[in-house]
């Protein structure tokens, strides 16, 4: 692979990750949703407990309602973590670009071959913009994408421990508000 197309292949895989930051951040959505919606009937269950009897099904429900309180909390962490404290690398801007073409035209002005060094060398820095631009892109998208994943593993989690806390809640020896 030559040079000509490792630029090519750079300058592609830069957008697709840009591409993928954008449809990450979609993703967000579904998830804080979901946490919104599990924090919630958990806080439900909370907030109509009155007593429980310690005898049965009692303290099961105190043990996954602890347990879906842990895992709550996890899918929270992981949840911020796939969302807060990524820097994405972008292009410069056109302006930057064009100042950085006039200042190689001015400092080669003099030279035989200034047109061709002035190509070659605005070519480099675009070059070197497209790998170092792709290549953090890259690591902050697939860093994000395992916590997603890391997400959805403890949702999954937590929604099955919630339908038992919630059978344990209603079809349990619990006593309720009214």
């Amino acid at each position: 692979m030559n040079r000509d197309d490792l630029f090519k292949f750079y300058e592609k895989l830069y957008f697709h990750e840009i591409e993928m930051r954008e449809k990450l951040n979609g993703r967000i959505q579904i998830y804080l949703a979901i946490i919104a919606a599990l924090f919630s009937l958990i806080g439900f269950i909370l907030k109509n407990v009155t007593k429980l009897l310690f005898v049965g099904t009692g303290f099961s429900f105190i043990i996954i309602l602890a347990v879906d309180i842990v895992f709550i909390f996890i899918a929270i962490y992981y949840f911020i973590c796939s969302w807060y404290n990524y820097e994405y690398a972008f292009l410069p801007s056109a302006n930057d670009t064009e100042e950085y073409r006039n200042l190689l035209i001015e400092t080669y002005k003099g030279y035989e071959q200034a047109e061709s060094l002035v190509e070659n060398t605005l070519k480099e820095y675009l070059y070197r913009y497209y790998a170092e631009c792709s290549s953090t892109n890259t690591k902050n998208n697939d860093q994000r994408s395992l916590f997603f994943h890391k997400t959805a593993t403890v949702l999954i989690f937590l929604f099955c421990y919630t339908v038992i806390s919630i059978a344990l809640f209603y079809l349990g020896d619990l006593k309720f508000c009214k």
